[in-house]
């Protein structure tokens, strides 16, 4: 790793505002960072993880790997939106995204938070 450059992961719910897309903009375009992996979560990981796969490409930067994560919160009764236009899954209904085009980018096998426990497990000098 090049002196002064960060390694970084971004977890994120891309797709359903403009943020995460701008960070994401950000991250892979600023010369001190290195990004190793998005990973997305909250509702419809899947199609979030396209959507970055999607922008990641478009940056010239399709080889870094996106992970899709879990669609749901962790702790339940959480809830920040009206549950009337999710399934029982969290997924947006209908789909408001073209789902065929984001079907052309294909997010990592490997499950999100296991993607993120791998990369800190590597870190020298961590103790396990």
């Amino acid at each position: 790793m090049k002196s002064g450059i960060q390694k970084i992961i971004i977890d994120t719910d891309i797709g359903d505002d403009i943020d995460d897309a701008f960070a994401l903009a950000l991250a892979v375009h600023s010369p001190e960072l290195e990004l190793i992996g998005i990973t997305t979560v909250f509702r419809n990981s899947e199609i979030s993880a396209k959507i970055a796969k999607a922008l990641l490409t478009s940056y010239g930067r399709g080889d870094i790997p996106v992970y899709a994560g879990i669609d749901i919160p962790l702790l339940p009764g959480f809830s920040d939106r009206d549950n009337d236009t999710f399934d029982e899954k969290g997924r947006l209904i209908p789909c408001q995204y073209d789902c065929d085009t984001m079907g052309n980018f294909i997010p990592e096998a490997e499950w999100g938070p296991d993607f993120i426990i791998a990369v800190f497990l590597k870190i020298p000098g961590r103790s396990h």
